[in-house]
């Protein structure tokens, strides 16, 4: 996993796949990432990402003659899609069925024919002349293109998340796949990240998940819901998808068509949906934590850095924060979303590159703070708000500049916001929290997951002291995905928690992304208010401008609920 030995100044990172986007990074430090879904308004967006491309030029203060280099993720088998551009969405594997005839064909061509020394020298060729042309009619003219691959992307990220002192780590990626291969371990120094194992597509646990996501009526991209349903299990009939779902001596052991035969079949026959989703949830979790504690082992390594589709798997992140690591850290971005940034950060090379301290590196929405005490009175009223201000936060997750926020003690409020936003009744709500209240409201010591217990990746054990204070941030299974706040990371959310603790003595709000159902993330102030209107809101914070509605439909509908 090497760089070229010339250093950039600038490079622009793009990922043109589903989640398409694009990212800046200067000397090493990423400074602008967005994602085109924020532009076009399509969720998942893929394709070329021309909105995102001026975007993050424009963040940066940079025009195109600024860029030096351009990294582009995604080396193998990626040609007919660049080709075809236009007809992407209907053509990209990830809009399918995994399973189906048509992304099995397209799995077959990615993994295995794009594969062959011919067929790969003419898809670099192809990608290359199809990337360069389209460049150039941005103006582009002299940078320098290089095109990563997806797993060392991915990589990149994972890497990106580690504190400077968390080093040496395993790095693992995992996801459906990508040029070629589905997992890959590696072990990052100081001089750079070296691989230790690598599998393709056949041990693809992500493609498994997928399957499984869409045969319960899901939505591609919806797997989350599945893993919310598997904490509802009933228990009245246990699968065994062991001998389908191991590792043998770190090497990971996987029949798809088997497990996704048996799962169909129990299916078929009236086996409750929670109990499915448990049997692969718990399987796969008990595969992938024995598989990468077998690397753990084998380096003696104690920091642990994940990224790929797989991990946005919060459960499963949960277990691997429970093992005994000194630190352990999830991209951010773990989708196919931060390709962009770990392309990026690959050209830049790892012995020049950064941390990346915080995912605030979107579109902004300006003006001078509403007053926090007068925010978190309104909360403790009942009030429903929406949130839209500063840099908007890159990656699946809003983390208080695009986000809902509400009284986690109402779960009357929390039904009812979840009905508006059309929310599944198994899927639960996450708590933002002051850094200081982490202590006694979770299980697991922060030190050791101080990054992601920032960013909502990992869904974790809370206190009995939680439970009671804040039902509605509280998962069946007695989890929740925590946001800490550190006041010199965000002032102004940590001055509201820290008002509202003082009204109510809860310690916490739940904070849920600021956007209707199945559509991205809200950007500009224009988006924010049209959905706060749709959703129903109480209320709604624009740059330093706050906004209440006559007739509050959420809030004061719950009031008589109130705890």
């Amino acid at each position: 996993m090497s760089s070229e030995s010339t250093v950039f100044r600038r490079i622009l990172g793009i990922w043109d796949g589903h989640d398409a986007g694009a990212a800046l990074v200067e000397d090493g430090r990423v400074v602008a990432a967005v994602s085109e879904e924020r532009f076009t308004r399509i969720k998942r967006q893929g394709g070329f990402p021309v909105h995102s491309v001026a975007e993050v030029l424009r963040l940066g203060g940079c025009g195109v003659s600024d860029i030096e280099g351009i990294a582009v993720a995604g080396q193998q088998g990626r040609l007919p899609a660049r080709v075809f551009d236009m007809s992407y969405q209907r053509m990209d594997p990830g809009q399918v069925d995994p399973l189906s005839s048509a992304s099995r064909a397209y799995a077959g061509y990615q993994n295995h024919i794009a594969g062959l020394p011919v067929i790969r020298r003419l898809e670099d060729w192809g990608s290359q002349f199809m990337l360069s042309r389209r460049l150039a009619h941005l103006g582009f003219q002299n940078a320098h293109l290089q095109l990563i691959d997806h797993h060392i992307a991915h990589a990149a990220t994972a890497i990106a998340a580690l504190e400077t002192s968390a080093r040496p780590a395993l790095v693992v990626t995992m996801d459906g796949y990508g040029d070629g291969r589905s997992v890959t371990v590696w072990r990052y120094d100081t001089e750079g990240a070296h691989l230790l194992y690598a599998a393709g597509a056949n041990a693809s646990f992500a493609l498994l998940y997928g399957a499984l996501t869409r045969q319960l009526g899901f939505r591609e991209g919806e797997e989350g819901k599945l893993t919310g349903l598997s904490a509802r299990a009933t228990g009245q009939r246990n699968l065994n998808l062991r001998p389908f779902l191991s590792q043998e001596k770190g090497a990971l052991q996987l029949d798809r068509t088997r497990a996704f035969a048996t799962l169909k079949r129990a299916h078929d026959d009236g086996v409750a949906e929670a109990d499915l989703a448990h049997a692969l949830q718990s399987s796969l979790e008990e595969a992938v934590v024995a598989f990468i504690k077998v690397y753990l082992r084998r380096t003696g390594l104690r920091n642990l850095a994940v990224s790929g589709g797989l991990f946005a798997n919060v459960a499963l992140n949960g277990r691997l924060a429970a093992l005994d690591l000194a630190s352990f850290a999830v991209a951010p971005a773990m989708t196919d979303q931060g390709l962009c940034v770990g392309a990026a950060l690959q050209m830049a090379g790892q012995t020049h590159a950064s941390p990346m301290p915080h995912i605030r590196l979107g579109s902004p929405i300006d003006g001078n703070e509403v007053d926090p005490a007068q925010i978190a009175q309104l909360l403790a009223n009942g009030d429903v708000i929406g949130v839209a201000r500063g840099a908007m936060e890159f990656g699946p997750r809003a983390l208080g500049c695009r986000s809902i926020l509400f009284d986690p003690r109402n779960p009357a409020l929390a039904k009812r916001l979840g009905e508006r936003l059309k929310r599944e009744s198994f899927m639960p709500f996450g708590p933002i929290l002051c850094d200081q209240d982490y202590n006694s409201m979770f299980d697991i010591p922060r030190a050791r997951i101080d990054r992601s217990s920032r960013e909502m990746t990992l869904a974790i054990p809370v206190s009995s002291e939680m439970q009671e204070l804040a039902p509605s941030a509280i998962h069946v299974d007695g989890t929740a995905r925590p946001q800490v706040v550190d006041e010199n990371e965000d002032p102004w959310l940590h001055e509201v928690l820290t008002h509202f603790r003082g009204l109510t003595r809860c310690p916490m709000l739940v904070n849920t992304s600021f956007n209707r159902h199945r559509e991205p993330i809200v950007r500009s102030g224009r988006e924010a208010l049209d959905s706060a209107l749709a959703i129903g809101l109480d209320a709604v914070v624009i740059g330093g401008e706050l906004q209440r509605f006559e007739q509050p439909p959420i809030g004061h509908q719950a009031q008589g609920a109130q705890l």
